[in-house]
C-alpha cells in the first residue's frame, strides 16, 4: 500500500508529460506543484526551469500572466470551484 501513491503520481506525471500542451498545476495558494514537459520547454525560452517555479507562487514568478485571460479564468476557477478551459497561443 505505501507505494500506491508514488506509483499513481508517476503514472499521472507520465500522462501529463505525454500531452502536447503546457500544463502547470498549483495548489489553492497558487504555489506551483507540477510543470509538465511541454511547459518546461516553454520556460526554457525565457531562461526558467521548472525548479524556478515549483514551490513558488505562479503570479510572482510569471507576473506577466496577471494581464492575460488565463489569470481571469484561473481566479474564476478557484472562486467558483469549477473547471475552466483557456486556449491561447504563445508568441516566441
Amino acid at each position: 500500500m505505501p507505494q500506491t501513491i508514488p506509483r499513481a503520481f508517476a503514472e499521472a506525471a507520465a500522462i501529463l508529460d505525454s500531452i502536447n500542451e503546457l500544463f502547470i498545476a498549483t495548489d489553492r495558494d497558487w504555489r506551483v506543484t507540477y510543470v509538465n514537459r511541454k511547459a518546461a520547454e516553454y520556460l526554457s525560452l525565457v531562461d526558467l526551469a521548472p525548479s524556478d517555479l515549483v514551490g513558488h507562487v505562479i503570479w510572482r514568478r510569471l507576473p506577466f500572466l496577471m494581464h492575460t485571460r488565463f489569470y481571469v479564468a484561473a481566479q474564476r476557477a478557484l472562486a467558483e470551484n469549477t473547471e475552466v478551459e483557456v486556449e491561447a497561443s504563445i508568441e516566441r
